[in-house]
């Protein structure tokens, strides 16, 4: 019977619509007399957490196992004939395995006793996984937030290209498995983390890094799951309002302005029952109206003709209005089935939102709005003692309107400077009012459990499952209110004036341009769907081996706007592991384990050639007359309106598509008319090998270092070769198609040492999470604003002219960390009816790479290779220096918590601060936000092209007039503020404070 329910589970159509039902925790153990296994013995578990109880019994081998359970504290009661009743006490964690082994007495010998588990159950499990509890996370100096509290964890950090994103043991910030309930949270291209949850709801988080079993799937990188609290049979629940005020902060270098205006954040939760171990509810709400100091960027000075000063950077505040509510019910259906449904939905206005940090003007602010909406509904059923069977459906919507409050064509359109990273200024990016943009998923997983205890084989902990993932976008993508944006040549300040300075676009590119990105097809929605089945066991071959066999069988289908399918391919990845007891007695463990994990088919990689929806983007090259190019007189609409006149009067509008009205070296980008697939495309995927050992310190610590090493593999990659395919695009415009493949020519590997220790003896709790990495490669297949993006290489990509070692060099990538450190000191003080805790934590966090590195011209050097029939030729990026050679400061900090409650009855009160940053050091440490502009002929008529793969390139001092470059034969300049910040966000955070007053019942 017990076979034939794994087999069923393992058979279940892949259309059953799935989605991840990890939202529990396992208990197993073995349980012996005198040395022997003690079969038959009842085993009994209960928890605030559960439900009525659950029991059975243990068989040959005296193993008992309990699958998906909700985590929490539980006790344990074993009992047999002629034996001592022993009573146990247990703490499960979210996606964790805890071992309780027991040894039974004859009766008469020893009173019935409680005691607690033996070891923690990070030490059970050869998964590399840290769990932190709310309790603990309140302690800390920490935001309870998903984002913050994953971050603290070894292995993790936000050190990515994109905002709301994680690095987990170096992988793309785009390809983490997020989950809030078992739905997948992050949004559908760039994987930002949504936050669907109320803090105060959330009852734990569980970071899984390395050696994950074969349930869960869809990444490359990690696994953050995190769950909110249900009901019970007591009533509970909390009031909190937690303050801030920019006030309180300390000022960065850059002196951004600090208002004095008081935040709060309020939350409320409120569980408990309608019957008594039948139906249980919960709710939460968290109401928010808080602002964040900004800054804009600093327009540079110039001090030739016509000179002008650097602007001061502008502080403004950024105003978040945002609701959230969470409803939840858990019922018994009968005394072996429950179900539990929940929903979640948050809606959020935003003022003074900004697309990207560059900005220079409060001009390119704007409003947003989005509302966003999870429901998950998940089943288990008890079918015998050992089988439980689970079902779980989830669906998470969410929605996006910000940018241009018009379409005018003034107004309407975006300037960047192309002098200063091209950094926006005039008007929003994208359109607020053409239309919402959509990102939707729904996900439904059946999964089935079996405990099997042969005393001949050992015990095996079965679970088979079947799993679809569906992921859709509805994008009508307007790049600003007019779909016009101008490159201008540069921009001045004077007087509390903007001036766009206009050249002429010259021959090689430079000057100033006009971007045109129409929408040619109306928007329609695309569907990604991963289809998944999986088996996993955990084999107790002898009393101190433990096993982990598993696979994962992943099958993509990508479907994109326009109904052509991008990708149709399928993996299967092996999951095993291994965990020895050295001692026999659980307090000291080794393990190793190898894996296999598969990612999805990224949104931006499989639509990247649809044509519903998406803008293009071709640009135009600008003849007219030079504009503020010696004389700062003519203001920024008037000369936006000259501009288009010239253009549309003069050179024929965007209906002259012909060479000499388009931009040399220009972008030529027509949806439906840009990448090509050919049935090929396959997920991107790591191969993994860790090993690890972890010992228990007395009884209230351990020590747990674990050694991961990662190679990624089937990199996204472009191919523009003679032999790929060209075409003439409705506008008359030819291009070469990218053929997007996968390529094992390029290389991400990363090394990392992880140690995670805690030791609380008494009233003191002390703890240190450490990471020692490398990450290195040249992977740049990823992108802060579109997420996954093809790479380059160089054996794919226009070979007759990429053919040079520095444009894809190895070396440092983006999330390489040598080291960080979260490090704390907690003290718990008794004081009558309350307590005062105070936690003091300091974090060191190396710093970050980044690279002088820049476009150049791959035509026009002497010798270049003669055109064999491309439409254009692409300009080439070319390393100045080793890839990642330069590094940003590495940052300190000094945190301290003290939290107060006293108990009034059965009433928590409690106030709690915390100081950040306590010695206000300022480090430089976001290399994202400094100014890395390479001047190159590429950009500027003032440089010589050379041939990248023969010459040394001579670089232009910093500073010198472009005169002096081209006297002296330069090929490069960097800008004169190279690698210094752009704004106050390149510097780590100044101290600030924070308070939170609340209630708890």
């Amino acid at each position: 019977m017990k076979r034939a329910i794994v087999a069923l589970a393992g058979a279940v159509s892949f259309f059953a619509i799935p989605l991840l039902a990890q939202t529990s925790a396992s208990l197993t153990g073995v349980v012996s007399v005198e040395g022997r296994p003690l079969p038959g013995v009842a085993v009994t578990i209960s928890s605030p957490e559960l439900q009525g109880t659950r029991s059975t019994f243990t068989g040959d081998s005296g193993a008992y196992s309990f699958s998906a359970l909700p985590p929490g504290e539980y006790s344990i009661a074993m009992t047999f004939a002629g034996m001592e009743t022993l009573r146990l006490a247990a703490a499960l964690r979210l996606s964790q395995t805890s071992r309780v082994d027991a040894v039974m007495k004859p009766a008469g010998t020893i009173e019935a006793i409680t005691v607690s588990a033996n070891a923690p159950s990070v030490l059970d499990t050869p998964e590399v996984t840290t769990n932190m509890t709310l309790p603990f996370i309140e302690r800390l100096p920490v935001q309870r937030n998903q984002l913050s509290t994953a971050q603290f964890a070894p292995g993790v950090s936000g050190n990515t290209l994109g905002n709301g994103e994680l690095a987990i043991a170096g992988g793309p910030g785009y390809d983490n498995l997020v989950l809030v309930n078992g739905v997948v949270v992050t949004e559908n291209t760039r994987g930002q983390m949504r936050p669907m949850y109320v803090e105060d709801a959330i009852q734990e988080t569980t970071v899984l890094t390395g050696a994950i079993s074969a349930q869960y799937g869809r990444f490359s990188g990690g696994v953050v799951n995190t769950i909110t609290k249900s009901g019970g049979n007591e009533l509970d629940g909390s009031l909190r309002d937690s303050l801030s005020n920019p006030s309180w902060s300390a000022q960065s270098p850059a002196l951004e302005a600090r208002e004095n205006n008081l935040n709060h954040v309020g939350e409320g939760t409120l569980g408990g029952y309608v019957v008594r171990d039948r139906l249980w509810f919960f709710g939460a709400g968290r109401w928010a109206k808080n602002d964040t100091a900004r800054q804009t960027l600093s327009i540079p000075a110039l001090t030739s003709n016509p000179v002008s000063p650097a602007s001061p950077a502008i502080s403004y505040a950024e105003g978040n209005d945002q609701k959230r509510y969470e409803a939840k019910l858990t019922g018994q259906i009968g005394a072996r089935q429950t179900v539990a449904a929940s929903w979640f939905g948050v809606n959020t206005d935003g003022s003074n939102a900004r697309f990207a940090n560059n900005i220079y003007d409060l001009a390119s602010l704007t409003t947003r709005i989005d509302p966003e909406s999870l429901l998950a509904v998940h089943y288990n059923g008890m079918l015998a003692a050992n089988t439980l069977l689970e079902g779980h459906y989830s669906a998470r919507k969410f929605s996006d309107r910000t940018g241009a409050q018009t379409t005018d064509l003034i107004a309407g359109t975006v300037l960047l400077d192309r002098a200063n990273n091209n950094t926006r200024f005039h008007s929003p990016t994208l359109c607020a009012v053409c239309d919402a943009e959509r990102r939707n998923n729904d996900d439904v997983l059946l999964e089935a459990h079996d405990f099997i205890d042969a005393k001949s084989f050992g015990s095996h902990d079965l679970i088979a499952g079947v799993d679809r993932f569906s992921e859709s976008r509805y994008a009508n993508n307007h790049q600003s209110g007019s779909d016009f944006s101008i490159f201008v040549s540069r921009a001045q300040w004077i007087n509390g004036v903007i001036y766009p300075v206009i050249t002429p676009t010259n021959a090689t590119g430079g000057g100033t341009f006009i971007r045109w990105n129409p929408i040619l097809v109306a928007a329609n929605q695309n569907d990604l769907r991963t289809d998944s089945a999986f088996i996993n066991d955990t084999w107790s071959v002898v009393s101190r081996l433990t096993l982990s066999l598993g696979v994962r069988f992943d099958r993509n289908h990508a479907v994109d706007a326009d109904g052509v399918v991008s990708s149709r391919d399928q993996k299967l990845s092996p999951r095993l592991s291994a965990q020895y007891d050295l001692r026999g007695d659980g307090r000291q463990r080794i393990s190793v384990s190898f894996a296999d994990y598969a990612s999805r088919i990224a949104d931006s990689i499989a639509s990247s050639n649809q044509a519903a929806g998406n803008a293009a983007a071709i640009d135009f090259a600008y003849r007219g007359p030079a504009i503020n190019n010696t004389g700062l007189t003519v203001p920024m609409d008037e000369a936006i309106r000259r501009i288009f006149d010239y253009f549309n009067s003069q050179q024929g509008g965007t209906d002259n598509r012909t060479a000499a009205n388009l931009r040399a070296q220009g972008s030529r980008s027509i949806p439906g008319y840009s990448t090509y697939f050919d049935g090929s495309l396959a997920s991107p995927s790591v191969r993994e090998i860790t090993a690890g050992y972890g010992t228990e310190i007395g009884k209230t610590g351990f020590v747990r270092a674990d050694y991961i090493h990662r190679d990624w593999r089937d990199f996204y990659a472009a191919s523009v070769t003679t032999a790929t395919k060209k075409a003439n695009t409705p506008l008359g415009i030819p291009v070469d198609l990218s053929l997007i493949q996968n390529s094992n020519n390029l290389e991400r590997r990363y090394r990392g040492v992880l140690l995670q220790a805690r030791w609380s003896p008494g009233r003191f709790d002390f703890g240190t999470h450490y990471t020692w990495s490398k990450l290195r490669g040249n992977d740049d297949g990823e992108s802060g604003t579109t997420g996954a993006v093809a790479n380059t290489d160089p054996s794919l990509f226009y070979p007759e002219y990429f053919n040079y070692s520095r444009v894809a060099p190895i070396g440092y990538l983006q999330g390489d960390q040598r080291h960080r450190i979260r490090a704390w000191a907690g003290y718990r003080l008794p004081l009558g009816k309350g307590s005062l805790e105070g936690t003091l934590m300091q974090s060191y966090d190396s710093g970050l790479p980044y690279s002088i590195a820049g476009a150049i011209n791959l035509t026009r050097y002497a010798g270049a290779p003669a055109n064999l029939g491309y439409a254009s030729v692409p300009n080439g990026l070319y390393y100045f220096s080793g890839r990642g050679e330069l590094r940003a400061e590495s940052i300190r900090s000094t945190d301290l918590a003290l939290r107060y409650s006293i108990f009034v009855s059965a009433v928590e009160l409690f106030a709690q601060g915390d100081l950040l940053n306590a010695f206000n050091n300022a480090a430089i440490f976001d290399p994202k936000l400094l100014n890395t502009t390479v001047s190159t002929a590429a950009t500027s008529t003032a440089f010589l092209p050379f041939d990248p793969a023969k010459q040394t390139p001579i670089q232009c001092p910093q500073g010198a007039p472009a005169a002096t470059c081209t006297a002296m034969g330069a090929n490069y300049q960097l800008a004169s503020n190279f690698g210094q910040p752009l704004n106050n966000l390149a510097y780590q955070t100044p101290r600030a404070m924070r308070v939170s007053l609340g209630v708890r019942f």
